[in-house]
Parts: structure tokens; C-alpha cells; sequence
């Protein structure tokens, strides 16, 4: 039980950076602070690591609490 829930507590962390990086990344796109050109794809490719990491690994484990 416990290992679960620091597990699950793990995971929500790791969910709620790559929504942090989302979140700075396109504040700093929008405001014109970006210093290379590549950076300005880092809010999609971390949005789409994000739904994909909630999606496969941390959506099932919030789902399973209820059976723990």
C-alpha cells in the first residue's frame, strides 16, 4: 500500500513538471523570450509528452486507488 501510493505520488510529480514546462515554455514563446528557433517547439513536443505520460502511465494508477 504504501509502495503505491508513493508510486502514484511519483507519477502525479513527473505529470505535474512536464504541465510546468508546458505552461513556461509557452509563456516565454508568447512573450518573444525565446533564444533559439528550436525552442519554440518545446511546448508542443512537451505537451504531447505530457497527455501521452498521463494517458499511458498515471491515468491507470489514478484509476486503480479505488481499489486499493
Amino acid at each position: 500500500m504504501k509502495y503505491y501510493i508513493a508510486n502514484l505520488a511519483v507519477h502525479l510529480l513527473i505529470s505535474l513538471v512536464l504541465i510546468i514546462v508546458v505552461t513556461v515554455s509557452s509563456n516565454r514563446n508568447r512573450t518573444g523570450k525565446t533564444a533559439h528557433a528550436l525552442t519554440y517547439f518545446l511546448p508542443f513536443l512537451a505537451a504531447a509528452a505530457a497527455a501521452l505520460y498521463i494517458y499511458r502511465i498515471t491515468w491507470p494508477r489514478l484509476l486503480d486507488l479505488s481499489d486499493v
